[in-house]
């Protein structure tokens, strides 16, 4: 990463907690219609893996599973 826009990193916001904080400050930046778009953009993916996991084309199993 080099360039103006990449050389100054905010050390704070690369520890678990730090990103934490910042993922919650973005998403509440967000405006309702904004936060209904993701929401909506997050269902569609879920539905596309469970509809993998039926066709037994996900990697990975659910933790339910494993203990079967």
């Amino acid at each position: 990463m080099t360039g103006k826009n990449h050389s100054k990193v905010n050390w704070e916001e690369t520890t678990w907690e730090g990103n934490r904080l910042l993922q919650l400050r973005r998403s509440l930046a967000l405006d309702v219609h904004q936060r209904l778009e993701n929401l909506e953009s997050m269902c569609d993916i879920y539905r596309h893996m469970q509809k993998l996991r039926v066709e037994g084309k996900m990697r990975y199993r659910s933790i339910q599973e494993k203990n079967q």
